[in-house]
């Protein structure tokens, strides 16, 4: 009986280990979680950026750089980015940007981060294609898992889609039109839900 209880303890300190949260919203821990959202709103997270970045692209590009901040401020990786997104801000691969609209495969529409600058966790979120300007929402969420809310402190904007970030009053803030290392005081750390459009 003593050695299931040893088990038991072992499972659950494991357990407790594989779902802590980031010590800190802008540290860009060790412990960082980096989570996609499909387009119907389901999450999956992953242990590293490169991981996540493989699974949003479809396996397009598996070689992101595993430093988040980095990976931001890498021209090549976002222009890789920007033609499998599908946004024709960025690159000027218009070939590429159209096969990837044409074949129907869900895009990166926006990813957050936790930390300033584009470090720390981060949260993606897939579109059916890119945003269209018709001063309507193409998409929306709540932050699942919750541990996203109240705790967005920088955005990159994809598929030439707009950011919207909403607070617990749901007092509306931005649009963000393209990557921001540092958000608003006012809706910093206090984001609960997204919109994209």
């Amino acid at each position: 009986m003593k050695k299931y209880r040893i088990l038991a303890g072992v499972f659950a300190a494991l357990a407790a280990s594989m779902i802590a949260a980031p010590a800190s919203a802008h540290a860009g821990t060790a412990q960082a979680r980096h989570c996609v959202a499909d387009v119907k709103g389901s999450s999956v997270c992953f242990g590293s950026y490169r991981q996540a970045m493989a699974y949003a692209t479809g396996s397009r590009i598996t070689d992101a750089p595993e430093d988040t901040r980095q990976a931001a401020h890498d021209p090549g990786f976002t222009s890789r980015m920007s033609a499998v997104s599908g946004d024709t801000r960025r690159s000027p691969a218009e070939t590429r940007i159209h096969a990837a609209i044409a074949s129907g495969v869900p895009v990166i529409g926006a990813v957050i981060f936790d930390g300033y600058d584009y470090t720390g966790s981060s949260y993606t979120f897939m579109v059916a294609k890119p945003c269209v300007k018709d001063n309507k929402v193409d998409y929306a969420w709540s932050f699942n898992p919750r541990y996203w809310q109240n705790k967005v402190s920088s955005v990159q904007a994809w598929a030439n889609c707009w950011i919207w970030l909403y607070n617990g009053q749901q007092d509306r803030f931005g649009p963000w039109k393209a990557d921001s290392p540092r958000l608003d005081p006012a809706i910093d750390n206090r984001s609960m839900a997204i919109d994209l459009s």
